[in-house]
């Protein structure tokens, strides 16, 4: 990152906040650039946000680059291991793996439970 650059955009981001403050504000006034400092990055989400809302600034460009970057890795499909086995399709059902317990239900693997006539019948009988 160009010093002089970071250094611009901080002078920018000043002058356009000043600008936007009444010119009957006699309360303080904000200070530095951009996250509240003159030079150097203190506020990566700072310079995120200032860059989104269409401040010409290189850290939130370098920012946003990155984000994008990263979305795009997080988004292209892992080719399989050969030792790995695939993943279900998601769209197929599950075809129930049926077990039986000691009262005699049937369940299933899948969201659907099978049931017999001991789950209608009342506790203790």
């Amino acid at each position: 990152m160009d010093a002089a650059e970071l250094a611009a955009a901080h002078a920018r981001y000043a002058a356009e906040r000043d600008a936007a403050l009444p010119v009957a504000h006699d309360g303080p006034r904000p200070g530095g650039g951009v996250g509240g400092t003159r030079r150097c990055v203190k506020c990566l989400h700072a310079h995120y946000a200032w860059h989104l809302a269409g401040g010409a600034d290189p850290v939130g460009a370098w920012v946003a680059a990155e984000l994008a970057a990263e979305l795009a890795a997080a988004e292209t499909p892992a080719e399989p291991d050969a030792e790995t086995p695939a993943e279900p399709d998601a769209d197929v059902p599950a075809e129930p793996d049926a077990t039986a317990t000691d009262a005699g239900v049937a369940t299933a693997t899948a969201t659907d439970v099978t049931a017999t006539d001991a789950d209608q019948a009342p506790p203790g009988s």
